[in-house]
């Protein structure tokens, strides 16, 4: 018991001092070209270290839930960004379009509702009328 506790001690302060180096990392300019993040790096790093001690069902549930939290998110930035996961001043590259069915990975239901939002915010564009000088009675009434 005595191990234990130290283990789950050691745990705690090694958690509490990564999340002092995240904030470090995240004031960190990410590198040039393919070089990810030195923050998203140690997050992935950490998960998947995590993730190695899961078991069959816990790891297929983790990436199920994984999936989904990455579509809402990505949802969530294109919706709130107007773009598809990041803003153009950032050098991250644009999470790739799933909705293609030849592809072998599944669809995530935040991929589809995305393109069909924007697939609507489309149509709705061209169906509205620009009013223009000639067919105005004022140049007040414009908008």
């Amino acid at each position: 018991m005595r191990e234990l506790t130290k283990s789950l001690f050691s745990y705690s302060l090694a958690l509490s001092l990564f999340s002092l180096k995240q904030a470090q990392n995240l004031l960190t300019p990410a590198g040039s070209g393919d070089d990810p993040h030195p923050a998203k790096k140690a997050f992935d790093a950490v998960t998947h270290s995590t993730t190695d001690q899961f078991g069959e069902t816990l790891s297929s549930a983790f990436k199920m839930l994984d999936n989904v939290q990455r579509g809402v998110t990505g949802l969530a930035f294109s919706l709130f960004a107007g773009t598809g996961g990041g803003s153009a001043s950032t050098k991250e590259q644009p999470e790739p379009d799933r909705t293609d069915r030849d592809s072998s990975e599944p669809l995530l239901a935040a991929d589809v509702y995305r393109n069909e939002v924007q697939e609507g915010l489309r149509s709705r564009d061209a169906r509205v009328e620009r009013p223009t000088m000639a067919n105005s009675h004022d140049a007040g009434q414009l908008r």
